[in-house]
């Protein structure tokens, strides 16, 4: 029993070292799907904090530089977690300010695996999309301490305005794809600023990484 447990832990090491990045994609893949499924009762919201914390720890794992993403991760989970107990604007700010540094950490990591690399696998696929990704839960971080900070900053329902991570997270992604649905807008000029600023960097990261990958890919090939 012990070889063979030492065996299969080996095994998945292995595994989550060669493919954390397409592990990590996944996570945030089905917490994009599944969070907005939970409800807004006291059970969903426990759901999503479980799911979104597994996937907080799916950013440590990925993350090159391991012991500042653990640290990290962990001061996150912490203020996540006693959250319910009260913890106010202060508490509120210090767990989105938090993702946004292990979302940056992340990201940087990511970009590492996906501009570094030799030959254009699905791994490296998997890291740039991730990155990607992580831009959109990055700055919807960053959009939550700006409307929590200045109540009003964006647009939002008054449901949504209650607890505006979902929401803001949606407007994240439609506007680093330049979707703008127009349904929820900033208010403030610093949320359009910072709007504006995100819808450059996907528009480049798009631009500019796809371009590295079919270099990386062309070359190797006419290596072959």
């Amino acid at each position: 029993m012990g070889p063979m447990t030492e065996t299969l832990a080996m095994a998945g090491r292995t595994v989550l070292a060669r493919r954390r990045f397409a592990l990590l994609l996944a996570s945030l893949m089905a917490l994009l799907l599944l969070v907005p499924l939970l409800g807004d009762d006291p059970r969903g919201e426990a759901d999503a904090a479980l799911l979104f914390s597994l996937v907080v720890l799916g950013f440590a794992t990925a993350a090159k530089r391991t012991a500042l993403a653990c640290t990290v991760a962990g001061v996150w989970l912490v203020l996540t977690w006693v959250r319910p107990l009260g913890s106010g604007v202060a508490g509120e700010v210090a767990m989105d300010a938090t993702l946004v540094v292990l979302a940056a950490v992340t990201i940087e990591s990511a970009l590492r695996r996906a501009l570094t690399a030799r030959v254009v696998d699905a791994e490296v696929i998997c890291a740039a999309i991730a990155a990607y990704v992580l831009f959109g839960v990055g700055w919807a971080g960053a959009y939550t301490i700006l409307e929590t900070l200045h109540p009003g900053a964006f647009a939002l329902s008054p449901e949504d305005a209650a607890a505006p991570w979902n929401a803001l997270l949606y407007f994240s992604f439609t506007t680093l794809t330049t979707l703008g649905y127009g349904d929820i807008l900033p208010a403030i000029p610093i949320a359009r600023s910072w709007a504006m600023i995100e819808v450059v960097c996907g528009t480049f990261y798009l631009a500019i990484l796809i371009a590295r990958l079919v270099s990386s890919y062309t070359g190797d090939q006419s290596q072959t």
